[in-house]
């Protein structure tokens, strides 16, 4: 998955739920929390 698919994702998720942990979108996601993390920050 690139990049700005889980951006996308994320953002898409975020919308939806308002609140999610590091580690709920990491398990969804199936990457690390390190990623998210770095996902989040750009």
């Amino acid at each position: 998955m690139l990049s700005v698919e889980r951006h996308e994702m994320i953002l898409e998720y975020l919308h939806k739920e308002q609140i999610v942990k590091v580690a709920e979108l990491s398990q969804l996601l199936n990457v690390t929390e390190k990623t998210i993390r770095s996902d989040l920050i750009v």
